[in-house]
């Protein structure tokens, strides 16, 4: 009882041995306000879900994928940076959920990757970290598009650039998302007919404020999408997928052809996201034909888990639907997963 004692309030002596650097109880805590921040307003960033389908549940699934992020660094919160960091990004790789999810599961491994051995880090790595984060989770992309959560990323790392001190490094980086999240509405013609700011980019406002918060040591700012979810909603309407399943499988390959895996994708559909683990590789896409996705994967490896989803024809729910192998538990769009699922 005594051992367990000194394992939880390790981080917080962590904390105050490193200060001046951002450490893996930072970390834990800015994943843990991030998450309540996104859980409190999931139904508003649900209902700026126009693009790139009008599913409606980029709010929960941004959820999912950072829920199991936040549990994954919570198991490991008395070891350093580097290893809190690294457990963060495999939690949401192996939890991500969608597009945005799939995407945000990018940022956090280009964090862990930069911060890879550390035991805390300083201005100039948050800032050299901010970029890993925003290029790896652009490279996962295969066509980015601009006004999305990839333009928020990209101008939170240069206003990171501007300072030396940590806590400058992340406020310049926290309000230059957040202006540029405001922004996103101006440069995708899908946001700017709908009148909304792009779902997908609340993650990183979301977790940037969340982790200038927590070195501050007070809890993060209300995320407040910068519209009203309620008009978002009503204006967006009917919007037609260009595909009728959001699909995404897990495979253990024996051999990815590269650029041909990239180009054999596209010609299945869009939306494609694809990521690499020790040898496991996550794909997303929006396809009419997920059992020729299976069928492709199973010729780079073995399929572990297999997920789809239908599209919906207009701006409901989407309608889940049976997985041959999949282990995923279905996704509930309109509503953020409660803390038992991440």
């Amino acid at each position: 009882m005594m051992a367990e004692k000194v394992s939880k309030v390790a981080p917080r002596e962590r904390t105050a041995q490193l200060a001046g650097g951002f450490t893996a109880a930072h970390l834990v805590v800015a994943l843990q306000g991030a998450l309540a921040e996104l859980r409190r307003s999931c139904d508003e960033v649900n209902a700026l879900n126009v693009f790139p389908v009008a599913d409606h549940d980029t709010g929960s699934n941004l959820c999912a994928t950072l829920g199991s992020a936040a549990d994954a660094a919570r198991e490991v919160e008395d070891e350093g940076l580097g290893a809190v960091a690294e457990a963060a990004a495999r939690g949401a790789f192996f939890g991500a959920r969608g597009n945005s999810g799939a995407i945000l599961a990018e940022y956090l491994y280009g964090l862990s990757q930069a911060w890879r051995g550390l035991e805390q880090a300083d201005g100039q790595r948050m800032a050299a970290a901010l970029h890993r984060a925003a290029r790896t989770a652009r490279a996962a992309v295969h066509n980015p598009v601009e006004g999305t959560i990839l333009t928020v990323a990209d101008a939170a790392a240069a206003a990171g650039d501007r300072a030396v001190a940590l806590l400058e490094v992340l406020d310049l980086a926290a309000t230059a998302a957040r202006a540029a999240w405001s922004r996103t509405r101006r440069l995708l013609p899908a946001l700017r007919r709908a009148g909304v700011v792009d779902a997908g980019a609340a993650a990183v406002v979301a977790l940037l404020e969340a982790m200038a918060a927590a070195v501050r040591g007070v809890p993060p700012p209300p995320l407040s999408p910068p519209v009203r979810a309620a008009a978002a909603a009503a204006s967006a309407g009917p919007v037609a997928p260009v595909a009728r399943y959001c699909t995404e499988v897990l495979l253990r390959a024996h051999r990815l052809p590269g650029a041909r895996a990239r180009r054999a994708l596209e010609r299945l559909g869009d939306s494609v996201v694809m990521a690499e683990r020790d040898g496991l590789v996550r794909v997303h896409i929006h396809t009419d034909a997920p059992h020729r996705l299976v069928a492709l994967a199973a010729r780079w490896g073995d399929v572990e888990e297999m997920r789809a989803v239908r599209l919906p024809a207009d701006s409901r729910q989407p309608e889940g639907v049976r997985t041959p192998r999949g282990k995923l538990p279905p996704a509930h769009p309109g509503r953020c997963s409660p803390p038992s699922q991440g």
